[in-house]
């Protein structure tokens, strides 16, 4: 039964850190909102044609 526990822990570790990604992501974005950025949301185009 310590296989659950490992599984319950990676799952949590997982689900953690996409939390704190997403969260960093919209960090980022409200930061740049209140500065009065435009685009902020937008997804950046690094190659332009």
């Amino acid at each position: 039964m310590n296989y659950l526990g490992v599984l319950v822990a990676v799952a949590a570790a997982f689900l953690l850190s996409w939390f704190a990604l997403e969260f960093a992501d919209w960090n980022k974005q409200q930061a740049c909102a209140t500065s009065g950025g435009r685009n902020c949301g937008a997804p950046r185009a690094y190659f332009s044609h």
